[in-house]
């Protein structure tokens, strides 16, 4: 239940996250129901979740605002995101998650890095998003997922697991729908692009195959840093 739990914040983090780069603001909080609210003093917009608990984004933006109408669309989109979530996780209480601005860590920054191959993927022919996800938990994505995407990707990533399980002679597997193509690589990641029209079937498996070998090599880096002495001490 514990390791559901995290997995559930993980993606409550990543909704919140999308929501501050969509309309560029410094923080985004969910508030649980009954608790005060740590930012009364300053300007913001609240936006019921439903229970209690509230969304909370900050005013002050860390970019130039966005415009008023994709602001209210994202902050609609995210609403419903964090209620779909919560039923698909059969949650009731939504906990207290936040995303704030800090100086860039060292994890930051390779999920940066992972963002930017996944953006590059999505120069391929009529590719409209990318995703990457680590034991069912999403690392990022190249641009916001939409509801609809977020939705499907446990029904997805469970379709390409029991397609893993049958193959005999490999460790991964792929999985080709209609408007989406998955593969699973390293130790329980796995790459999904989706599209809205027609695509380069082959094409698109070459450029997946070339981000998935540079991915093999970022993701060991997302692990927390050892804490064995005899690991991390320099050699004599």
């Amino acid at each position: 239940m514990d390791a559901d739990r995290t997995l559930f914040e993980n993606e409550l983090r990543q909704i919140l996250g999308d929501l501050a780069t969509a309309v560029k603001v410094d923080v985004v909080a969910i508030i649980p129901a009954g608790e005060s609210d740590p930012r009364d003093s300053h300007r913001g917009t609240r936006l019921p979740l439903g229970g209690g608990a509230q969304l909370y984004v900050g005013d002050e933006a860390a970019e130039p605002p966005a415009n008023t109408e994709q602001r209210a669309a994202a902050l609609e989109r995210s609403v419903r995101s964090i209620r779909a979530c919560a039923r698909r996780w059969d949650i009731s209480e939504l906990p207290a998650v936040s995303i704030a601005s800090a100086p860039m860590v060292a994890q930051d920054r390779l999920v940066g890095r992972i963002r930017t191959f996944l953006s590059a993927l999505c120069g391929t022919q009529n590719v409209a998003n990318c995703v990457v996800t680590l034991h069912e938990a999403i690392i990022t994505s190249a641009e916001p997922l939409s509801m609809l995407q977020r939705e499907r990707l446990p029904f997805i990533l469970k379709r390409l697991d029991a397609e893993t399980h049958r193959r005999q002679n490999s460790s991964h597997a792929e999985l080709l729908g209609d408007d989406m193509l998955a593969q699973s690589f390293w130790f329980g990641a796995a790459l999904i692009a989706f599209f809205d029209a027609p695509i380069p079937e082959d094409f698109l498996r070459h450029r997946i195959k070339l981000v998935i070998r540079e991915l093999s090599a970022i993701l060991p880096s997302l692990d927390d840093p050892p804490r064995d002495p005899a690991r991390v001490q320099p050699i004599p």
